[in-house]
């Protein structure tokens, strides 16, 4: 019984792999992009240390620093929050999912009173071969108010 206990963790621990490559910057359409980063991939999710702003539109928390797309494959995920010293709430939808060598982030937060202002986020990531592709469109919309949207990419090639 012990030895087909310890099988099972070794099966288990040895299919959670970790792939870790490094990239540096050949071509961008901004500057936002940094000029060498590191990914980190696993079986959920990818972590790249891009800036933080590129972090704060694309993590499902909105939080700055690295970013993190987790949940790839597992459907919408949907974050309700208030925030009590505007009166105002915020929901926000957040999917990742990969095909073939391709990775996308889609993220919805609908915020204001009324639910009436929209900031929508996709990001999409192709790695083929030794090559990384980041395309970006980020766009903001307020109801009867200022709106704004931008495109971007970034191209890295793998470090050898």
């Amino acid at each position: 019984m012990k030895k087909l206990i310890l099988l099972i963790l070794m099966t288990s621990s040895a299919s959670a792999q970790t792939y870790i490559t490094d990239y540096k910057l050949t071509n961008s359409d901004n500057n936002e992009c940094p000029q060498n980063i590191t990914v980190v991939e696993n079986e959920t999710e990818i972590r790249m240390n891009l800036s933080s702003e590129i972090g704060a539109y694309f993590n499902k928390d909105s939080s700055a620093g690295d970013l993190l797309i987790e949940n790839i494959d597992q459907g919408e995920q949907i974050i309700e929050s208030r925030n009590t010293s505007h009166g105002t709430t915020s929901k926000t939808e957040y999917v990742a999912v990969s095909r073939l060598n391709k990775f996308f982030v889609e993220k919805t937060i609908k915020f204001g009173r009324l639910g009436t202002s929209k900031s929508f986020n996709r990001l999409a990531l192709e790695f083929e071969g030794i090559r990384l592709q980041i395309d970006m469109h980020r766009s903001y919309r307020e109801f009867l108010g200022d709106s704004w949207s931008k495109d971007s990419y970034c191209t890295y090639f793998e470090v050898e």
